[in-house]
């Protein structure tokens, strides 16, 4: 089970992924931390154990360091529920996890179910990554738990690729969920929310790394390679001038811009009312 720590903990850091600023939130006990996953098949590190189970001693001072992060394959949990693997000879090992066609209420449990073995060899902060594949909003949602705590929404980018994604909290993208870990044994669990919603492995590191040979390119969710063109989302263009709204009914022509996310039509943006 996740450790239990006396006093819920409220931490805001500040952590450097890609070259961007991104906010890490860790909150008490079973608490999940998300960063941006890598495409890409990634290298080494397969099973279900960290880094053999072993620390290395680094550091001037000798300070034991995290393990490695190891990948675990998404079909190759323990399916329940209409749950069923599906080939694409760009996944990894030519086979990924493919949700039900009924999909299950957000606020409410899923109906389908994957669930996942692992052990840990140390106590530690531990980040998770799924690499997904949601062509569109229909199809960009899973749910997702540990050691039976809170259930997360784990809302996805869409683009017609596989791309690496962390785990986060609903549309904080950019607040990646840090999971307190104790050494031994726990449980992942993830759900079906979206109907037909891909995943393909999961990579799970104590280090806050990205997956070893990610590939992606662009930066999902904000961005994503289209034809070897980065496209932003509608989100991405807000300024502190300016929301954005995919609906651009009744705005002039020359006040739109396209965004990925907005069904193929363009988005537009709406000034802010300044104070």
């Amino acid at each position: 089970m996740s450790r239990r720590l006396p006093v819920a903990l409220l931490l805001t850091l500040q952590v450097v992924i890609g070259g961007c600023d991104r906010s890490v939130t860790s909150v008490g006990a079973w608490s999940p931390l998300m960063q941006p996953d890598p495409g890409g098949q990634g290298g080494g590190g397969e099973g279900n154990t960290a880094g053999g189970g072993s620390t290395s001693e680094g550091g001037a001072g000798g300070e034991p360091q995290p393990p490695q992060g190891f990948y675990l394959e998404a079909e190759s949990g323990e399916l329940a529920g209409g749950f069923t693997t599906a080939t694409d000879p760009a996944a990894s090992g030519g086979q990924y996890l493919l949700a039900p066609d009924i999909p299950s209420p957000e606020d409410m449990e899923s109906s389908a179910q994957a669930r996942y073995a692992f052990t840990v060899p140390v106590d530690g902060d531990y980040l998770i990554w799924g690499r997904i594949y949601s062509p569109d909003i229909s199809t960009n949602r899973f749910h997702i738990q540990v050691d039976g705590g809170a259930r997360y929404l784990w809302r996805l980018s869409v683009g017609n690729i596989w791309y690496w994604d962390d785990i986060h909290d609903n549309r904080q993208y950019n607040e990646p969920l840090l999971f307190q870990l104790a050494a031994g044994p726990h449980d992942l669990l993830i759900g079906n929310v979206a109907a037909g919603a891909r995943l393909d492995r999961l990579y799970i590191t104590a280090n806050g790394d990205e997956p070893p040979g990610n590939n992606t390119k662009c930066r999902p969710p904000h961005s994503i390679d289209l034809d070897g063109v980065c496209h932003d989302s509608c989100g991405a263009q807000a300024t502190a001038e300016r929301a954005t709204t995919c609906s651009c009914s009744a705005v002039p022509e020359t006040e739109r811009f396209e965004a990925y996310d907005c069904g193929g039509g363009s988005c537009c943006f709406v000034p802010l009312v300044m104070p």
